[in-house]
């Protein structure tokens, strides 16, 4: 691939010393290797903007990717269709028989008649808010009574033992999906501070194939764990780079649980995962590794 001119544009370079420039010259691989250009060199790929302006790519600093990708991928939203049964329906006509069929919406009227006449021959749980709807025939796979179409916490637990394992393949596609959602939007690097060791090396795989810049954390202890994960091996490269951990130190704001000094209005003052001792030898720890 040829090297690429952007020309007849404004470019925003944030840069006090060269702050606007009319042309760009980038590599095949998107790099970009002058403003202005006085040389440029032969078989270059000329494309004119027309006068619109470049700006600078957006940097999420904080964006579980392979969270979100699968609820573009692996859930399906119907918050806002007429018609959820009309909308599951036709999506249920497209996944293979057996396949499960993970829901969410807005719509509190939904039932588990409602989610039967989508079909009986995909299992379907349906969330709206924190309830949990499943149809006949998710219910029948998780071993639970009928009459738990509304489910319990212990029959979600059983909804969800009963569901097939994601794959590394389905968190690949997730991750891959949620960055080229970002791209549209404008964001061309992104950090996920949330990396279970198995999600590490499946973006290190990956890694060729991200579009966008990713600064990935691995967890050092998952939220109410009692052992620690590995810390991670130091990884750069073009796509990815791996040069940190994840600690939680203390709960969350929202629930009250955030550690604080003086009480909440439930009189307690949240709580800690690890007293200033131990964090600090943690720390340590992950820093003697070269992070």
């Amino acid at each position: 691939m040829s090297d690429i001119l952007f020309h007849n544009t404004q470019i925003i370079t944030m840069d006090n010393m060269h702050p606007l420039a009319k042309a760009m010259l980038v590599d095949a691989q998107g790099r970009i290797l002058a403003l202005d250009p006085q040389h440029i060199p032969e078989n270059t790929k000329h494309i004119d903007l027309k006068g619109t302006t470049i700006i600078p790519g957006f940097y999420d600093s904080h964006c579980h990717l392979w969270k979100w990708g699968l609820r573009l991928t692996a859930q399906v939203d119907v918050s806002h269709v007429e018609s959820v049964v009309k909308a599951l329906r036709e999506y249920a006509e497209k996944r293979p028989v057996g396949k499960w069929i993970i829901a969410r919406g807005t719509q509190a009227n939904v039932t588990q008649a409602d989610l039967d006449a989508v079909s009986t021959d995909h299992p379907i749980v349906f969330s709206v808010k924190e309830q949990r709807i499943a149809n006949t025939a998710a219910i029948r796979a998780a071993g639970l009574s009928l009459s738990d179409s509304v489910l319990s916490v212990s029959a979600e637990k059983k909804i969800r033992a009963a569901m097939p394992p994601l794959t590394d393949e389905d968190y690949a596609e997730a991750i891959l999906t949620a960055c080229y959602r970002l791209i549209a939007m404008g964001v061309t690097a992104a950090a996920d501070p949330l990396l279970t060791p198995r999600l590490t090396q499946i973006y290190r795989e990956i890694e060729a194939d991200l579009p966008i810049r990713v600064v990935g954390y691995p967890i050092r202890r998952a939220e109410g764990a009692t052992k620690n994960d590995p810390i991670p091996d130091y990884y750069s490269r073009t796509q990815l780079k791996i040069d940190g951990v994840k600690f939680f130190a203390d709960g969350g704001a929202t629930n009250m649980t955030a550690g604080v000094s003086q009480p909440y209005i439930n009189g307690k003052k949240g709580r800690l995962y690890y007293n200033p001792t131990e964090l600090k030898a943690e720390v340590q720890a992950v820093a003697d590794c070269g992070l």
